[in-house]
């Protein structure tokens, strides 16, 4: 009986340790990035949840991407001291090569310094080194000059996820670079989307985003988008005005939510017993919570809103698709013809997914830009004076000031341009881009094994100070004399590469309009508010309270 116990045991331990072994050392068919792949199931995952009040790189990733460079202390040492370092140096010496090899790599594991890589032979025992009546004293453990990090490009493992997260321009910029060859959008919730398309051998995100500017690229949709922009800035910034206060990010979000659901699908709240809007708020509460799905949890949550949203956009798509002749002048109108050709490239669920994926993006993008620039703005009135004479000599330049904003105005608020991409910089609406190696990457020095996910993270390159002079300063004079600045390898606000969002445009048009109604029309007052926290993304947890009164 004992001896089938320690058998079964013995097995356990066996199997735990290769297990354990394996989570640590994944399989790869070449050199993997530096890193930890964290505990077995859960990884690194609760170490990216941690918060911070400020707009600096994300502590989970600022805390792996620091090089450190052993700076040793020389203090005196006594005679005793001297007699103990010669007999550890003689005890090493002493042993077998691979020993003392095993034993090198594993105290300088443990200090925590992979870069630090001495001959066995010529150091005894790094980091002590002997002197005569002196001994160098490496920097103490806790202190954080002594921790190891894994330089701009590291692996992890986040939700039972293997991954590799980039801080590197060039490095990121290779990524994009490789989209549609041996790299793909991954974003976990629409890792179901692929599976929804009839045509499997399709590239559907560069398929998409032609529909995407096909639609939104026209100069006709450009000039009639524009003038819906402008209606709905009227109308919004007006109800704002009558209200004792706003919560900025709440009425933004309604603003958008609001012009998106009509130009995509003709979504009128009106017309459906649940709010649509109410199912994609909860739905990114939770997005980006611990993936634990259990009943109580902001995780299961979202799903569940997921679920309800996706019924609603299934049951338009079915509608319109079963009424011939039926025209809304929407984007959904162009998702029809596209499933009703002899080849469809979508089913009703997978339109279903389409419209919600775009719709997810074009909302909650621009509601927080407008909060982030709204907060910016107030902190910052030197700011706010440059806006106001920008707009005010486009109203001056004007036959009749009340009429319509135009395409060249709009391309003529240069200064507007400069505070929308210093608050996409500073702000970083979007932390993390996902991608996904289809097969097995070989770039500077490291493979990316096939399956693996690959984070290219904008905060680390939009705040680093070799590119960006005191980065944590809001200061949109830092952009003149740089033209367009929508994407390159030190700005990736909107992704890069092929993958390049299509509604980038969109965004910086529907923020420019709105200003130009608050600093022409509208002046502001803080009420309360404004303070943020930093997960995964930037939150107001107390929110952005402003009073909104029309100039006399």
């Amino acid at each position: 009986m004992w001896s089938l116990f320690v058998i079964v045991l013995a097995l356990v331990i066996v199997c735990t340790t290769h297990w354990v072994y394996r989570w640590k050392n994944p399989i790869s068919n070449g050199k993997l990035p530096p890193g930890s792949m964290g505990l077995p199931i859960v990884g690194e995952t609760l170490c990216l949840f941690t918060s911070q009040s400020s707009f600096d790189i994300h502590p989970f990733i600022k805390s792996r991407i620091k090089r450190v460079t052993f700076t040793p202390t020389v203090e005196h040492c006594s005679m005793a001291t001297i007699i103990g370092l010669c007999i550890r140096v003689k005890l090493l010496r002493s042993l077998p090569s691979r020993f003392k090899a095993i034993m090198v790599k594993e105290r300088i594991e443990e200090r925590g310094r992979e870069s630090l890589v001495h001959p066995v032979n010529s150091i005894a025992e790094p980091p002590n080194l002997l002197l005569i009546g002196y001994h160098v004293v490496p920097p103490n453990r806790s202190s954080p000059a002594a921790l190891n990090r894994y330089g701009p490009v590291f692996k992890t493992n986040l939700a039972r996820r293997p991954i590799v997260i980039s801080t590197d321009p060039e490095f990121s910029h290779f990524i994009f670079q490789q989209e549609g060859n041996s790299v793909e959008l991954y974003i976990w919730f629409l890792d179901y989307f692929k599976n929804l398309i009839e045509k499997k051998n399709l590239n559907i995100h560069k398929y998409v985003r032609n529909m995407v500017l096909d639609y939104f690229g026209t100069e006709k949709q450009k000039e009639r988008l524009l003038m819906e922009m402008e209606e709905m800035a009227r109308r919004n910034i007006g109800i704002w005005s009558k209200q004792a206060s706003i919560e900025v990010k709440e009425v933004t979000t309604t603003m958008a939510f609001g012009l998106a659901s009509k130009k995509l699908l003709s979504y009128d709240p009106n017309n459906h017993l649940e709010n649509l809007k109410d199912m994609f708020t909860g739905f990114l509460q939770g997005l980006m919570a611990f993936p634990l799905n259990v009943p109580g949890t902001a995780y299961h949550k979202c799903l569940k809103d997921q679920g309800r949203a996706m019924k609603v956009l299934k049951d338009m798509v079915e509608e319109r698709f079963n009424s011939p002749g039926s025209q809304h002048q929407d984007f959904l109108d162009v998702v029809i013809e596209e499933m009703k050709k002899d080849e469809p490239v979508f089913n009703v669920e997978g339109a279903a997914y389409l419209v919600f994926a775009i719709l997810l993006a074009s909302f909650e993008t621009i509601s927080l830009a407008l909060t982030l620039a709204i907060k910016f703005i107030s902190e910052h009135p030197v700011v706010l004076k440059e806006l106001k004479n920008e707009h005010e000599r486009i109203l001056r330049c004007r036959q009749n000031v009340n009429s319509q904003i135009t395409w060249n105005e709009y391309k003529s608020m240069t200064f507007t341009s400069h505070v929308i991409d210093e608050t996409l910089r500073l702000g970083n609406i979007a932390p993390l881009i996902f991608r996904r190696a289809t097969k097995d990457i070989q770039v500077g020095g490291y493979t990316i094994p096939s399956g693996w996910a690959i984070v290219v993270c904008p905060p680390a390159i939009h705040l680093n100070p070799e590119k960006y002079e005191d980065p944590l300063a809001f200061n949109p004079w830092r952009w003149e004399g740089q033209g367009s600045n929508t994407a390159s390898k030190n700005f990736m606000p909107f992704g890069g590469g092929m993958r390049l969002c299509a509604g980038s445009e969109y965004t910086k048009l529907q923020i420019s309009v709105v200003l130009h109604f608050l600093v022409t029309k509208y002046r502001w007052t803080n009420i309360k508010g404004g303070e943020i926290v930093q997960t995964l993304g930037i939150a107001f947890p107390n929110g952005l309270h402003i009073k909104v009164t029309e100039n006399n």
